[in-house]
Order: structure tokens, then C-alpha cells, then sequence
């Protein structure tokens, strides 16, 4: 008898499949329960998630509890309730949003880092750049580098981030916000979590900016929040131009064109990044 026999009972119905490139997301009903079931592609996106599902996520709470795993699938509760478009979302979900966000960016790391943030953001804002030549023309490239300025000097710290912590994984049901997909979940820069809130979901939602830094902390320096946006503008239209995805491109291009209404090019000399 198999797992989802076991949990569910015979025979069990699909109530949702959800298919990804990395993933296949299942949830079934029987005549004794329900059960997600999430086949992994990739080991490594199926390595994070059960680390951060028995481990920092299960200390944090608000995300599903794993009830097995067997090979390459990880069978999970249900959580109830759906998930959002941001301008559904109330305040208080934008709230317990940023609430959570701060617990998981305080969780203590290991005080050697293999790869100081500085050098890291450094070789990452290089190879945007470089990916970009010849897809985005020179003058975009040069007013990116101008907002983005010196990448080593928006280093912070390493913190354990989700790192694609928008609506579209999260689930909000009778006030209560939880928490989804931890196959990206690793030790990172905060920003990697906040910079598609920035750029995108606090857009779709007004009020939703104040609301979720009353749960997570101070707001942002003025000037990381407008070359973050930048670096995730530029990246989105790049991924989308190299990989024929339309949607990507038309979302690079609206990051970048709503950033630059709001933070016109600064009037200086630019600096160029290292090659």
C-alpha cells in the first residue's frame, strides 16, 4: 500500500495538479484525508525544501508540516485557504508577512562565510552585465549601471532567506498567513526576499509596503531600494530576452519603466563595476 493510501484511504480523488518545469504538486482526498504530494525533479531544489521544512520553516511555523518522503517526493499536510493576488491581500496578511520574514532574517548562521557578500554581489552584478550585452540596448545598460552604482556597497549580511517570497507562495485563510515552496531556500542577502515585493507586489497593493514593514522593521535606505530594483529589472528582461519567455520581457521592461518614473537617473559620472 502506498503513502497516499495510507494517509488518504482508497480510492483518493486529485483535487489540484499543478505541473513546473522542477516540480509536479498533487493534492488528494480519499474517505480518510488529504495529502499533498510534490514530486522533485532536481535533487537539489528537493534537498532544500526538506531541510528547510524540518528545520529553520518548522522552527519559524506557518508553512506545512512533511509527513514522509520517499525517494524524490515529499508528502505534506494541506494547508487551508489560497493563495492571493496582492491587492486581495488585507493588512494584517502584509503584516504577518513581514513579521515572519524578520524571525526567518535573524536566524543565526554560521559565522564563517565561504564567500564574503561583498565579493559575491560583485561577481553576481558582473555577470548580469554580461548577459545582458548585445540583447539590451548600450543606453539601458548604462543607465542600470549608473542606479546600481558600486555592487560591493550594497552588501548587508547573510541571512537564511526563502528567496521567492511573494504572494503567489503564500496562503491566507481565517487571519492566518502561511507560508510555501521552499525549494529556493538557502543562506542569502535579505534582499533576494524583498526585492520582487519592492519591484512588483507592493505596486499591485496599496497600503501593502506600510503594512508589511510594521511586521518586518525599518523601511529600506532609499538608495538600495532603487538600485535593487534596477538589478531585478534588468536581470527579469535579460532572462526573458535569452529564453524567448515574452512575459518576462514585458515584466523587465515594466520594473524598469515604474522604478525610473519614480528615481530618475542620477545627474553624475558613472562608475562602472569592475570587469
Amino acid at each position: 500500500m502506498s503513502f497516499r493510501e495510507q494517509f488518504t484511504g482508497s480510492p483518493a480523488t486529485s483535487l489540484m495538479h499543478r505541473i513546473t518545469p522542477h516540480t509536479s504538486v498533487q493534492i488528494w482526498r480519499g474517505p480518510v484525508g488529504e495529502v499533498v504530494e510534490k514530486v522533485h525533479q532536481d535533487e537539489a531544489r528537493l534537498s532544500r525544501e526538506h531541510t528547510a521544512l524540518t528545520t529553520n520553516a518548522a522552527q519559524l511555523g506557518c508553512s506545512p508540516t512533511i509527513l514522509h518522503r520517499e525517494n524524490n517526493t515529499i508528502w505534506m499536510e494541506v494547508v487551508p485557504g489560497r493563495t492571493c493576488a496582492p491587492a486581495e491581500l488585507p493588512a494584517e496578511a502584509w503584516m504577518q508577512a513581514g513579521s515572519w520574514l524578520r524571525r526567518a532574517h535573524q536566524i543565526p548562521l554560521p559565522s564563517v562565510d565561504p564567500l564574503p557578500l561583498q565579493t559575491a554581489l560583485k561577481r553576481r552584478w558582473r555577470g548580469v552585465l554580461r548577459r545582458a550585452q548585445g540583447l539590451v540596448p548600450d543606453a539601458l545598460l548604462e543607465q542600470c549601471r549608473i542606479k546600481v552604482g558600486a555592487p560591493g556597497q550594497l552588501a548587508t549580511q547573510r541571512s537564511w532567506c526563502h528567496r521567492d517570497f511573494t504572494p503567489d507562495n503564500w496562503i491566507w485563510h481565517a487571519g492566518r498567513l502561511s507560508i510555501l515552496d521552499f525549494e529556493h531556500s538557502r543562506p542569502d542577502e535579505p534582499w533576494s526576499d524583498l526585492v520582487k515585493l519592492e519591484a512588483c507586489a507592493f505596486n499591485e497593493a496599496p497600503g501593502s509596503r506600510e503594512a508589511f514593514y510594521e511586521g518586518y522593521g525599518p523601511n529600506p535606505h532609499a538608495h538600495q531600494r532603487l538600485a535593487r530594483i534596477c538589478w531585478h529589472g534588468l536581470a527579469t528582461l535579460t532572462w526573458g530576452l535569452r529564453n524567448a519567455e515574452p512575459d518576462f520581457v514585458a515584466l523587465g521592461h515594466r520594473i524598469l519603466r515604474d522604478q525610473d518614473r519614480t528615481n530618475p537617473v542620477p545627474n553624475r559620472t558613472p562608475k562602472h563595476p569592475a570587469r
